[in-house]
């Protein structure tokens, strides 16, 4: 980088840290920087994400068509060669763009992609040459030996980046992705309080719910006893039960939801056949009775975690299903999985009453219910997503309209697998 030694770059990340405050403020400066010394008219950083997929962080010079069309690039489903280094699976074809040090370096991509057969050309999302970008280069940013993000020089002119100034670059990415790992772990630990704050507010205004219930029928109870009306006295004490059994009801929903994360069982290794199994035998009373046609699919993968973990994901969106199926005369549930690329999908999908859009989001908080009227606590989905979380995964819903049914997906590559490490330890 023209007119800075090593250590003055290296200073500069450390007075960014002390000058920001978020990990998108820090990525911004760097991407500004790069983009002064570089002298490449596209600069921009990705992160990778849980999620598995690597938007950018921060970008300068890219267009909206571009950004659109590349900025979600998932490193499960998609190919190209920027993928590839970030999952430390280079191909044969990507040799002569690599540095020593698993970049990707080329100052005249044209030229490059012209000696592609058409095969080799599948194997790249080919966007860059599209773009007439003719120097080239991405970096990954490495955290103790795992790609965490990516830097991505482009410029339509040739021979802009000469070999020296991306060594430097990759000498440069420890500094910067422990910086931004410092930034991540600050805004996780935000996040969690702010979840933490949520958690205390829907306790509160659900338990004082059944709370009111008792105290207004306990006063109507005192004037009830003075009259020595027998009938109101029974009417209110049942009100009184009622109330009390709502509350224990939700305490015991927030227990089993605050231990999932604390589970001491020792892990073992489960078909997924057999957890469905199970779980639908548990429910067949409600299957039964709501004349619920149950078809599942071929799964003949395993999961290794705590068992428990995994019957509740699917006996909870089973029994959610049913509930939430509405006059639907035939009333169908699947149970499957897909293979997408890299990832197993786990669903269950219903044909019943659908799910609108502004709720799928909403279903998955504390004491969230479609119909407030409905049995339940409203924990169960809340309850899903946590134990999702514990091996690694996330879990979505799909639902065209009203009445026209809604299917959950979800992911647990911590736990696919015959091998597996233990998550359980919060």
């Amino acid at each position: 980088m023209a007119g800075h030694s090593f250590p003055e770059q290296l200073s500069f990340i450390a007075d960014l840290f002390s000058d920001t405050h978020l990990r998108h403020d820090f990525v911004t400066a760097v991407v500004g920087r790069l983009h002064e010394w570089t002298r490449c008219e596209c600069v921009g950083i990705r992160i990778v994400n849980p999620d598995a997929y690597m938007p950018y962080e921060a970008y300068i010079g890219f267009s909206q068509e571009f950004w659109e069309h590349e900025n979600w690039l998932s490193l499960r489903e998609h190919q190209c060669g920027c993928i590839r280094i970030v999952n430390n699976e280079t191909l044969p074809v990507d040799q002569p763009l690599l540095t020593e040090n698993g970049s990707i370096l080329t100052n005249d991509l044209q030229a490059f992609g012209e000696t592609l057969t058409t095969e080799e050309a599948g194997l790249y999302r080919g966007k860059c040459i599209d773009c007439g970008f003719g120097s080239l280069a991405l970096v990954p940013i490495r955290k103790q030996g795992v790609v965490i993000g990516l830097i991505h020089l482009a410029d339509k002119r040739t021979q802009l980046l000469p070999l020296t100034t991306i060594q430097t670059l990759e000498a440069l990415t420890t500094p910067i992705a422990e910086v931004i790992e410092r930034f991540s772990a600050e805004e996780r630990l935000i996040h969690q309080k702010v979840e933490m704050e949520q958690f205390v507010y829907s306790v509160s205004h659900d338990l004082k719910s059944p709370l009111i219930t008792i105290r207004s029928f306990v006063e109507l109870l005192r004037g009830d006893v003075q009259k020595g009306d027998q009938q109101k006295i029974r009417n209110s004490l049942d009100f009184i039960d009622k109330a009390s059994a709502r509350m224990e009801q939700l305490l015991e929903a927030l227990l089993q939801y605050s231990r999932v994360s604390r589970s001491h069982s020792v892990s073992q290794t489960r078909p997924v056949g057999q957890v469905v199994d199970e779980c639908l035998t548990a429910l067949a009373g409600i299957l039964t009775r709501s004349d619920v046609q149950v078809d599942v699919g071929d799964m003949p993968q395993s999961l290794y975690g705590d068992p428990l973990h995994f019957g509740r994901i699917w006996q909870n969106l089973i029994e959610n299903a049913v509930k939430y199926m509405g006059g639907q005369p035939r009333p169908v549930i699947e149970v499957g999985v897909v293979d997408q690329m890299r990832d197993l999908v786990f669903y269950v999908r219903d044909n019943g009453m659908g799910i609108a859009p502004e709720q799928h989001q909403r279903i998955f908080g504390l004491f969230s219910q479609i119909n407030p009227a409905s049995e339940g606590t409203g924990l169960g989905l809340a309850l899903v997503k946590k134990i999702i979380s514990i091996y690694g995964g996330r879990i979505w819903v799909e639902s065209a309209a009203t009445d026209r049914g809604s299917c959950f997906y979800f992911t647990l590559p911590a736990a696919v697998g015959q091998q597996g490490v233990n998550r359980h330890d919060g």
